[in-house]
């Protein structure tokens, strides 16, 4: 069973890898910055580390075999086009690759973004150009040229993933449908766009098996990790309503469009389908109702 570090556990994304690698009899090693009890009682290592710092001689007594690095500051929308994205990120996730090499990992993962390709009115290819139109997307793509660089310059096999709208319980409360599902709890109508934008979610447990097969099949390369179809928002706000027993009256239509709306969001999952043969099995109902279930 090959050993795993996770740097940046704390998270939606990190939390679940941890708790999908638990339920598959891994003990994964996590690096966080900071003590976080939830992961303590989960059961796997933690170590608390500070970048560049001296590490532990818990970490370096031993060799491991995948580093995943889902460490990444300022992923909330108000943090999208914050100056410090390149900056920071950049470093950080070049440091991830330094330490997968000092650890003598011969697998580096590491976590993008569908914002990486902008604006498009089509299905997304991980050979489609890239036009990130956010510092966010664009930091990503920078980091993923630097890091698949260095991996193949250390001989190490690098995955980039591109992922699209994960949902499930423990997201952060200001993504949409955790949003939405908090508002109708309330009792408060939500007030949103005409809500005709046709996006691609995925259920967090589909996320995780796909991380998972590109790990055990060594899968390197770019690879999107997404539903592999799109539904409206209107959709999915509906079917939150209905399935909260709820009589609200929406406001779609309360709120315009910003100026330059991305109205159209799919990604192809054709590589890692044909790859690793992985594909979603939790439909967009049954995972709604599983995230009603875990966050109302």
């Amino acid at each position: 069973m090959k050993k795993i570090v996770i740097l940046g556990g704390s998270g939606f994304i990190g939390k679940s890898l941890v708790k999908s690698l638990l339920l598959l009899g891994y003990v994964p090693t996590v690096l966080t910055r900071n003590r976080d009890i939830e992961l303590e009682q989960l059961g796997c290592k933690v170590v608390i580390y500070s970048q560049g710092s001296y590490l532990p001689d818990v970490l370096i007594s031993s060799t491991y075999d995948v580093f995943v690095n889902v460490a990444w500051k300022g992923v909330a929308g108000k943090d999208r086009n914050a100056s410090f994205q390149l900056r920071d990120n950049l470093e950080l996730t070049m440091w991830s690759v330094e330490l997968s090499k000092k650890l003598q990992c011969t697998h580096w993962v590491g976590f993008g973004s569908q914002a990486e390709y902008g604006v498009h009115d089509q299905k997304l290819e991980e050979t489609t150009p890239l036009r990130p139109n956010t510092q966010y997307g664009m930091s990503k793509v920078s980091a993923s040229f630097a890091a698949n660089a260095l991996c193949s310059l250390y001989g190490i096999k690098s995955t980039w993933i591109r992922l699209f709208d994960p949902y499930g319980p423990g997201d952060a409360s200001y993504w949409f449908i955790p949003t939405i599902i908090k508002s109708i709890r309330d009792g408060i109508p939500p007030q949103l766009t005409l809500c005709g934008q046709m996006w691609d979610f995925i259920y967090i447990d589909d996320v995780m098996s796909g991380v998972l097969s590109l790990i055990e099949h060594e899968g390197a390369g770019i690879y999107n990790i997404g539903g592999g179809n799109v539904v409206s928002l209107k959709t999915v706000v509906e079917l939150i309503n209905n399935h909260m027993g709820s009589k609200l009256d929406v406001q779609y239509g309360a709120i315009p469009y910003r100026e330059g709306q991305l109205m159209h969001l799919e990604g192809s999952i054709e590589k890692i389908k044909n790859r690793t043969g992985w594909r979603p099995k939790i439909d967009l109902e049954e995972g709604l109702l599983r995230t009603i279930k875990g966050l109302a």
